[in-house]
């Protein structure tokens, strides 16, 4: 007797968007594991669990995933593949004002980045940035670094933030920062 079990496979095709530029990855257990440019495509086993990274080239920002099983800004996105799961976009944001260094999400607001950031972050501004204020209400450690370029490799400057700074508490190392009335 011989048993036979038709192993099904579906594939998901990764598509970058937006303004800027990087790379997305997967570390599954496949028959191709994803390494992206601008449009690439792999085999997966229905059920297996496929992770997907991305990572912005330094003059871009992670803007969010979109598409299939993946939403919102966090670093990764894990699922389960089956039928449905069949494509991904990830979206990347050009020069953008703000960067967490570490998760390579961008946002236009220094508060935000701030606001969301884990511990042991650093968040780096663009010297253009436009900052109203900050405030900083919870107890996350956080490196700010200002002054930078559009594509992140050189401090040009300071970044001005106008109004009022208010540390809770939080170690926060600060560099590259001009505080304005």
């Amino acid at each position: 007797t011989v048993n036979v079990t038709d192993l099904q496979t579906y594939t998901l095709t990764i598509t970058k968007a937006g303004s800027g530029t990087g790379i997305v990855n997967s570390t599954s257990p496949s028959l191709n594991a994803i390494y992206c440019g601008a449009t690439c495509s792999a085999v997966f086993n229905n059920g297996s669990t496929v992770i997907l990274y991305q990572t912005p080239d330094s003059n871009s920002g992670f803007s969010g995933w979109d598409g299939g099983p993946c939403s919102g800004t966090e670093g990764y996105c894990s699922f389960s593949m089956s039928s449905g799961t069949g494509s991904v976009t990830a979206n990347f944001t050009r020069s953008p004002l703000v960067k967490n260094q570490t998760s390579g999400v961008a946002y236009n607001l220094l508060q935000t980045a701030c606001d969301e950031a884990s511990s042991n972050d650093t968040i780096s501004a663009r010297s253009t940035l436009p900052a109203a204020g900050l405030s900083l209400g919870k107890t996350t450690s956080l490196t700010i670094e200002g002054g930078y370029d559009a594509d992140y490799v050189s401090v040009i400057g300071l970044t001005p933030v106008q109004g009022p700074v208010r540390i809770k508490f939080a170690p926060i190392q600060v560099k590259g920062i001009v505080i304005r009335p």
